[in-house]
């Protein structure tokens, strides 16, 4: 999300899988430049590297993660941070 803001993402299964590989952004939740998103209640996997990543070059505000079940994330890189802030 580029510099979106107040927006929902709640009772979803976000996944990468399936994908072809040069289709596939780093991250399956790429958050930065935005204000008041929130992550509610999400299944999110299989991510090839992060499964959420709140972005250090464009810093977000008012950002709430709760209550995702998050795996398998970074399974084709050895393994990673499910969340990276």
């Amino acid at each position: 999300m580029d510099k979106k803001n107040y927006i929902r993402i709640q009772g979803f299964e976000i996944t990468q899988s399936g994908f072809p590989r040069e289709a596939v952004p780093d991250s399956n939740i790429l958050i930065y430049g935005s204000t008041g998103v929130e992550i509610y209640d999400n299944t999110i996997h299989h991510g090839e590297n992060l499964c959420i990543k709140l972005h250090a070059s464009l810093p977000s505000e008012q950002v709430k993660i709760v209550g995702n079940t998050i795996s398998y994330c970074g399974y084709t890189t050895n393994g990673t941070q499910g969340i990276m802030i």
